[in-house]
């Protein structure tokens, strides 16, 4: 209470605080101070604050002299002389992984000529992804100084000194960044010792020179930044692979994690190359998006997946882990935080087998299960962890190992990763089938009723009936698509599927046979009057067996439609012909014409009085005739020619010819 009456006797009402956010390219701020300066003026008030996440995994910081890896302390906060370079106030974090400590330290000299110091210890597991508070509030005036730590919303150390935490008059101070010191007044801190750059988020707090509640005024700033908000990756389904021999894919996640991640997806091992009589094969590894190798150690791996093949003995193997302490540069020689689980497979390693990966705040979950027709295998485990947060994922499947002896080709589908809590259920089955024994449509074991389906036992798929169209994973018949049956007199059972009827004559629809059949869906669908109109905007594709597959649409523009003409034997195509019936004998005439004049000589002159064809082909000077239609030997000009066509460059480009042209 007595403490409370002193700070009020001292203090002004105040304007708002504000945080200043630090970029990981210079993770740092300094200022520059004057104890003469703020002493003369009276109720000045001068502070320096900034709150602190551990999160080692989190990103890449910059460091300019020390990097996290290179000091088991970290800098937080320091004042040094402007002129002298001595060391007069630090304020630093050391994780001890031997004595299992992590001790916060305050360090400074009096303008009394006294050392002070202060140490709090932490909780090993009560300090990564833990929000901590470091506050110095000056009086000069009255020559006091007070000091403020918070963990959380928890209050440390809130406590008033009658001294100034400095002997010189002008100082630098400095917030987060690392350190090295040259010349130090503190007891214990010696020339040359090291502080490394904090590993994770620092936030400095600017603002009015005076406050109310410097403990409220903290905890209230960080209250909206102290929850991690998580964002979902823009990709979350990842592209169907085969991962055959050497080849190998990389996943980056966009955004961070905050304590979760999700992953899941279908395997099949297609093909197993084995020289010997046991092989270990590694292939999945979730780590975090550090390119040092230190960081990506196994230890640090939330996931890896192995097969591991013998002659009596067939397991999958799967790790994650659990810090025991939360440093990242210990020695992982033996793997002090990796967890193992092995899954004794009894059943064919080859079936196709189903993974779901889940870590949600402190449980590590994973089930896998293997698909024989309507039998399932199943194998799963949970796990309580801890583990570092806030990471950028980045996903590794394939032949992690390398090896060209002894390695499998897998087929990976529907693969998800999820960097944000997600109530996802993996689909079993493809949408044809009604139950399956793998995710694709040849993995059927029966249809669905609704799907309205034919079940093919021996391609183990669900095919449309010959009545209908597989459209967008449907069948669709002949209602779905508004066609109308002709019943009664008016139906020619005469042309058979595929034709029209000309003159009560039956011919063939167009298209082509070959490895599948395609033909014109317009004049299938309205095989009587289709000659009235003969253009095809629609092409129906049908198996050898003659069961529809798909429908396919294109689009011409409106001088390219593909007419048709009957020249009482054949169709062909028309080449300049408008709407109009098969048989409009003005067009006949006029594709024949057109196509005779592709054989006709070239026009030597302007004025000649033969029958000859000019040259049609934009800046072009000599044409030839091949039986595909003319070509250009020769261009105008600046015009290139490439594939028989003159093509004249941008204005940009002929002045920048030009220009060349006339300095030569």
């Amino acid at each position: 209470m007595k403490m409370v009456l002193i700070l009020s006797f001292f203090l002004k009402p105040v304007l708002s605080d504000y945080v200043y956010i630090l970029s990981p390219e210079q993770p740092y701020i300094l200022t520059e101070f004057s104890i003469i300066e703020a002493i003369i003026r009276e109720g000045v008030v001068y502070k320096q604050s900034s709150w602190f996440q551990y999160l080692p995994l989190t990103s890449t910081i910059y460091a300019i002299s020390v990097g996290m890896l290179d000091s088991n302390c970290y800098h937080l906060f320091s004042s040094v002389g402007k002129e002298s370079k001595s060391l007069n106030f630090l304020h630093y974090d050391c994780l001890d992984y031997e004595q299992k400590s992590i001790t916060k330290f305050i360090k400074f000299i009096g303008s009394d000529n006294q050392q002070y110091s202060y140490e709090f210890d932490i909780s090993i597991f009560e300090y990564e992804n833990q929000w901590y508070f470091f506050q110095f509030i000056l009086y000069p005036y009255n020559n006091r100084f007070q000091i403020i730590l918070i963990k959380n919303e928890e209050v440390i150390k809130n406590e008033i000194l009658d001294v100034l935490p400095f002997q010189d008059e002008i100082i630098i101070q400095q917030v987060g960044g690392d350190l090295v010191v040259l010349d130090s007044k503190l007891v214990n801190i010696a020339n040359g010792d090291k502080f490394a750059t904090f590993p994770g988020r620092v936030i400095p707090i600017q603002g009015d020179s005076t406050i109310k509640n410097f403990v409220q005024a903290a905890i209230s700033l960080v209250k909206s930044r102290k929850a991690c908000k998580c964002e979902s990756n823009p990709i979350s389904n990842l592209m169907d692979s085969d991962y055959f021999s050497l080849y190998q894919s990389i996943y980056s996640s966009k955004f961070q994690n905050c304590n979760q991640f999700l992953f899941t997806g279908w395997f099949k091992i297609k093909e197993i190359i084995q020289t010997d009589s046991e092989m270990t094969f590694q292939f999945i590894k979730l780590t975090s998006n550090m390119q040092n190798d230190q960081l990506q150690n196994e230890n640090l791996s939330p996931l890896q997946l192995f097969y591991k093949l013998s002659q009596n003995l067939n397991t999958i193997i799967i790790t994650t882990y659990s810090y025991t302490f939360p440093s990242v540069k210990l020695d992982f020689t033996n793997d002090p935080f990796l967890i193992t689980k092995e899954f004794q497979i009894l059943n064919n390693m080859q079936l196709w087998h189903l993974l779901y990966v889940k870590l949600e705040r402190e449980e590590f979950s994973v089930n896998l299960k293997f698909f024989e027709n309507r039998q399932i295998y199943e194998y799963k485990t949970s796990i309580i962890v801890k583990q570092f947060h806030q990471i950028y994922f980045k996903l590794f499947l394939g032949n992690l190992q390398k090896s060209t002896n002894n390695y499998l080709n897998i087929i990976s589908r529907n693969l998800y990763f999820f960097n944000c809590n997600k109530d996802f259920q993996q689909q079993n089955c493809h949408i044809s089938c009604g139950e399956c024994d793998g995710p694709t449509y040849q993995d059927c074991i029966s249809c669905s009723i609704e799907s309205k389906r034919i079940y093919f036992p021996e391609y183990k798929q669900c095919i449309c009936p010959q009545d209908t169209v597989d459209h967008d994973d449907q069948c669709l018949g002949y209602p779905d698509f508004g066609f109308q049956l002709i019943s009664g007199e008016e139906q020619n059972d005469g042309c058979l599927y595929g034709q029209f009827e000309l003159n009560g004559l039956c011919y063939q629809c167009p298209g082509q046979i070959n490895s599948q059949i395609t033909t014109c869906f317009e004049c299938v669908q309205n095989p009587k009057d289709w000659y009235d109109n003969p253009f095809c905007n629609t092409f129906v594709y049908l198996n050898q067996d003659g069961r529809t597959t798909s429908l396919e649409q294109v689009y011409y523009q409106s001088t390219a439609k593909p007419y048709f003409i009957f020249n009482g034997v054949d169709l062909e195509l028309c080449l300049e012909c408008q709407k109009s019936s098969l048989t409009n004998q003005e067009n006949i005439n006029q594709d024949i014409a057109k196509k005779q004049e592709l054989f006709n000589s070239f026009c030597l002159s302007k004025i000649s009085g033969q029958q000859c064809s000019k040259c049609r082909i934009e800046y072009c000077t000599t044409c030839a005739i091949l039986i595909t239609g003319q070509t250009c030997l020769y261009c105008k000009g600046f015009s290139s020619l490439e594939d028989g066509i003159c093509t004249m460059p941008s204005p940009g480009k002929i002045f920048k010819s030009e220009t060349q042209m006339l300095k030569k």
